[in-house]
């Protein structure tokens, strides 16, 4: 896992397509907004994910992590 601190109108950018802002912090809470293509699914971890999971298993199993590439 990769632990950043970034301020409020900081931005960390996910791959090509993917950027996460810090929108606000606010005490212990941070606001913060999800820019991503329509295909790529962006949901709530927990507890939210528990109730939706069985449904979405295939889904799941798509975004399994691909195989390592032998480089020579």
């Amino acid at each position: 896992m990769l632990i950043l601190s970034r301020k409020a109108g900081e931005r960390i950018q996910i791959g090509d397509c993917v950027t996460i802002t810090v929108v606000r912090v606010h005490g212990r809470r941070v606001r913060i907004g999800i820019q991503a293509p329509a295909v790529v699914e962006v949901r709530r971890r927990l507890p939210v994910a528990r109730e939706i999971a069985p449904a979405n298993q295939p889904s799941a199993d798509a975004c399994a992590p691909a195989q390592p590439r032998n480089v020579e």
